[in-house]
């Protein structure tokens, strides 16, 4: 049965939230078919858009994402040529890809280097270059929803979680609630005070977050 036009606007809806993922080839295909779409049932009278994504479109890195996708679907040791922001000279990681994440509009790629006990973390937006090599792949048992459970962000020290009692202003209520510091935040009305606690190890993007809020906002254990 082929499709009426109301339900091709409907899939047009889906192709274009699907176009986020652009750049990666098992998505190649959206574009077209959208066009294909518009021409059929001249959808593009009725195309506005009608959802914004927080995404930067000039993002550095950006167009490393299918390559590293890929490596990480097929299993394919990569060699990353690097630069960090403090370094002039560039350094060169043979890595075991497993993970991609994104926070804060930026990328970041978790794999398994033979130099390190760790998994090394590397930014999207300091990768030079990128070859495949024909190592052995290292695989991995890493339960990723698990492994970011305890944090915010991407950056896991050697630490333990630490339970973070912090004082909000009565202005900041609503927005911690609706948009939590941390899923295991907790809210209470005590002592004549707004507080919430949080279950994580503290790191560099914790700090960060804390620090946005300004006077609004007052960590009261631990002390330091």
């Amino acid at each position: 049965k082929p499709l009426n036009e109301t339900e091709a606007f409907q899939l047009k809806e889906a192709l274009l939230t699907l176009s986020r993922f652009k750049g990666m080839p098992q998505y190649d295909w959206i574009e077209e078919l959208g066009t294909r779409l518009d021409a059929e049932f001249k959808l593009n009278k009725n195309s506005e858009k009608v959802m914004s994504f927080e995404e930067n479109e000039y993002l550095e890195g950006k167009p490393f994402i299918a390559e590293l996708y890929n490596a990480i679907i097929y299993k394919k040791v990569i060699a990353i040529e690097y630069k960090t922001f403090n370094n002039e000279n560039s350094i060169t990681y043979e890595l075991s890809p497993y993970h991609l994440k994104q926070f804060n509009k930026r990328w970041f790629l978790f794999g398994k280097s033979p130099n390190f006990e760790t998994l090394t973390n590397l930014a999207l937006d300091r990768i030079i270059s990128i070859k495949e090599t024909d190592k052995t792949y290292e695989k991995s048992n890493i339960d990723f929803n698990e492994y970011f459970e305890d944090i915010v962000g991407v950056t896991i020290p050697d630490a333990k979680v630490e339970t973070i009692k912090i004082k909000i202003a009565e202005s900041l209520v609503p927005y911690i609630k609706t948009k939590p510091l941390h899923p295991s935040q907790a809210y209470k009305f005590e002592d004549n005070m707004h507080r919430v606690i949080i279950k994580v190890i503290p790191n560099y993007e914790l700090e960060s977050l804390l620090l946005s809020y300004g006077e609004s906002l007052q960590v009261l254990e631990p002390a330091s």
